[in-house]
Parts: C-alpha cells; sequence; structure tokens
C-alpha cells in the first residue's frame, strides 16, 4: 500500500512538473511585441497580389509569403524545407523552372530579407498576418539571404526571425528559404 501512495505522490509531483514546462514552453514561442514601438511593417505596406505572394509598396518586391515547402494562406500546408547556402542558391532555378507565373523569382540580398523584419516584436520578428506560420525554435527560424560574408567565402549572411538579429554562419548549416523578385514597371501598375 506505501509503495502504491508513493507511485501516485511521484506521478501527480511529475505531472505538475511536465504541465508547469509545458506552459512556460507555450508561452515561450508566443509573439512578443513592443507596444510602444513603432511598427516597421504595417500591413498597409503589403499587398496580396495571388495565393502565396505578395507586393511590398515600400521596398517595391513581390515576396512568397511561405517559406519553401510550406503553402496555403496561412502557410499551414506543407513541410518547412531546408537548404546550405549553395541549395539555397540554385532554388529559385528549379521554381522559375516549374512557376507558372514569373520567372526572375531569387533569393534577397541580406538588405532584402532584413526589410520584412518587424522591429518591434520577436517570437517572430515578422508581421504574422503577413508572413504566417515561419518557423521559430532557433535552430530552424533562420532564413538565408544571398550575400555572401565579405571576410570569410565559407559563410553567407542569414536573418533570424526569433529575434530579428543577422548573422554570418557557415554556409553548410541548413536553413529556411523565401524567394523574392523585383517588381518590373507593368508589376508596379498593377499595384500601385
Amino acid at each position: 500500500m506505501m509503495s502504491f501512495n508513493i507511485t501516485r505522490h511521484l506521478l501527480l509531483i511529475t505531472s505538475t512538473i511536465l504541465l508547469v514546462v509545458m506552459s512556460m514552453t507555450a508561452k515561450g514561442l508566443e509573439q512578443r511585441c513592443n507596444d510602444n514601438a513603432e511598427i516597421s511593417t504595417p500591413g498597409q505596406r503589403f499587398f496580396n497580389t495571388r495565393q502565396g505572394f505578395l507586393f511590398d509598396k515600400a521596398t517595391r518586391l513581390e515576396w512568397q509569403t511561405c517559406v519553401r515547402g510550406l503553402m496555403g494562406n496561412r502557410c499551414q500546408n506543407g513541410t518547412v524545407r531546408y537548404f546550405t547556402w549553395w541549395e539555397a542558391m540554385i532554388e529559385p532555378a528549379a521554381f522559375n523552372a516549374t512557376n507558372d507565373g514569373n520567372t526572375d523569382w531569387r533569393l534577397p540580398h541580406i538588405k532584402e530579407l532584413y526589410s520584412i523584419i518587424e522591429t518591434a516584436c520577436e517570437e517572430p520578428s515578422l508581421n504574422k498576418s503577413i508572413f504566417p506560420n515561419h518557423p521559430l525554435s532557433p535552430a530552424v527560424s533562420k532564413s538565408w539571404s544571398s550575400t555572401p560574408s565579405g571576410g570569410n567565402q565559407s559563410k553567407a549572411w542569414q536573418v533570424d526571425f526569433q529575434n530579428g538579429l543577422l548573422y554570418d554562419i557557415s554556409n553548410g548549416e541548413r536553413l529556411t528559404v523565401r524567394l523574392v523578385r523585383s517588381c518590373d514597371e507593368v508589376c508596379q501598375q498593377v499595384y500601385d
């Protein structure tokens, strides 16, 4: 009888610890925004061009809404794909070959990628109504840019969308990719 009570007591303690840890983990993944900070990527800055694509009126760029591998109006379908930097550099050619629209999609350079950071928020440091469902855990929240590191050719620049920071890291790391294209005059007339 005594071992039953000890086992029951241990189960109760273990369950309580798990509930506390799980609630802390869930809270840790909720987006946090500074209500006193100016919003850097307001929703009115972006225009849905078609399913899965957005036009940024400030930079005149058209973006994929989802990272590669995800799709749907909230990026809720599919599986996130991860790329080394070299794989990321050739991914646009694969997309352009199968895309039924424009064929000038490319990996953004670091300044372009940084332009979609929401500086008032973290986890993610993106406007979630514009760029939903970006992977968040530290190991997978980063996206490649096309910008190699100036001081070290075995590294390239990326943005960590968990906290909005820029890093140059090894080209062999596997990160997410979000493609972009420059919007030509015809494209811009459509969205102006």
